[in-house]
């Protein structure tokens, strides 16, 4: 169906005599073309290497495109159809992208066009990074809702084209980096990290989301690395809420290093950096806890008032209390039973009746546990559409009170 916005200009691709390359002339073409790419003038780029070599033929002209349309697209269908257009200067293309408008379309099948003409000079290795890369940015844009539905397939392919790239001697830093992440996302953090330590000594050592990745990758095995890596994103990020994500993962790593004042530092940077955030402030509950800091009960009130009518919050409460220092749960329980006075919810109050009453039993007080377990049954009972669990959870609670 035609966008009603869009001025349709679809190259078909049709089966072709062969293309007789003239190296001297392709340069040429593509030297003009990456100066209307540096002029924004993305469509025009398109127009001209398509008219140069309309039936895809030259791999230097089809790669030039691909490195076009994957980047400086206004809007994409599946990576597969592609709008483009020549911007102001003083614009990005984030200005138009998926904005209603007057572009021009073209169907440009990457993947097929790279595997046939791969087929013909299986030695060219930029032929299966173009291939490599096709995948890699179709999962993280499309994942599982692309034509084959199945990111995991999408990251393997990916893995298989920079592979063949990289034995063919295509290796690179950027290269390197796409397969550490693919590695990663797959759970193989041995092998993600001997490709993010190339991409490191290919070049790429200021890179902030590369250190970051090396942090979290090394967090299981190296936690001096992971430190070192971690550090190092927090001072390479300039978007405040990656500093702040990296700010907490260092403060993770400190945490695991039973260095509670160091994480204390770094995760009330990001706290200041990206305020509120539940993970930032589960991390900052642990460690004053862990230190007694006179700052738990009000960091512990802050974590509970963001969600009281979510049940999770009390759990990881909980949770953060009974495996940090379960000493110090009284402090969560005179909480529990001030908001008692306060609340007005019935969904407020059946949580908190159950979070009293699963602690006060779990630490041996059934009587009193009962008390506040039975008047939670009554309270689910009154609610429109009651959690089974928890009310499965009563019932064995309360029987086991007995």
């Amino acid at each position: 169906m035609k966008h009603p916005f869009l001025t349709i200009a679809i190259a078909l691709l049709v089966a072709s005599t062969a293309f007789c390359a003239n190296p001297k002339k392709d340069w040429k073409t593509i030297a003009q073309a990456e100066e209307l790419i540096a002029q924004k003038k993305y469509l025009s780029a398109y127009q001209l290497l398509d008219k140069y070599d309309p039936r895809n033929e030259n791999s230097e002209i089809v790669l030039k495109k691909e490195y076009i349309v994957l980047n400086y697209f206004v809007s994409n269908m599946m990576n597969q159809i592609f709008a483009l257009k020549d911007i102001e200067a003083d614009k990005s293309i984030q200005d138009y992208r998926n904005n209603n408008g007057s572009y021009s379309m073209f169907f440009f099948s990457i993947d097929t066009i790279l595997m046939n003409l791969a087929a013909k000079d299986s030695s060219d290795c930029r032929i299966f990074k173009g291939l490599g890369d096709y995948y890699y940015i179709t999962y993280e844009n499309y994942g599982n809702n692309w034509i084959n539905g199945d990111d995991l397939e999408l990251l393997n392919t990916a893995l298989k084209n920079y592979q063949k790239a990289e034995r063919l001697g295509c290796a690179d830093s950027s290269m390197s980096f796409k397969m550490g992440m693919a590695y990663i996302l797959q759970g193989d953090d041995a092998n993600a990290i001997s490709y993010y330590e190339k991409s490191l000594q290919q070049g790429m050592k200021n890179n902030a989301d590369l250190h970051y990745n090396l942090g979290y990758a090394y967090m299981q095995t190296e936690k001096n690395k992971a430190l070192e890596h971690a550090e190092k994103s927090f001072q390479l990020y300039t978007d405040s809420v990656l500093k702040s994500e990296a700010a907490r993962m260092t403060g993770y790593i400190h945490i695991q290093n039973n260095d509670y004042a160091k994480a204390i530092l770094y995760l009330k940077n990001a706290d200041k950096l990206n305020p509120k955030d539940y993970y930032t402030w589960k991390l900052l509950l642990q460690s004053y806890i862990a230190t007694k800091s006179p700052e738990t009960a009000t960091m512990t009130e802050n974590l509970y008032m963001l969600d009281p009518k979510n049940y999770n919050i009390y759990n990881d409460l909980m949770s953060i209390y009974y495996t940090t220092d379960e000493t110090q749960l009284p402090q969560l329980l005179h909480l529990f039973k001030t908001q008692l006075k306060q609340q007005t919810s019935n969904t407020v109050l059946l949580n908190l009746n159950f979070a009293i009453g699963n602690a006060e039993f779990h630490t041996g007080d059934k009587k009193n546990a009962k008390t506040y377990l039975l008047k939670a049954k009554e309270l689910i009972a009154q609610e429109s559409d009651p959690d089974e669990e928890m009310s499965e959870v009563l019932d064995d609670l309360i029987l086991r009170c007995k």
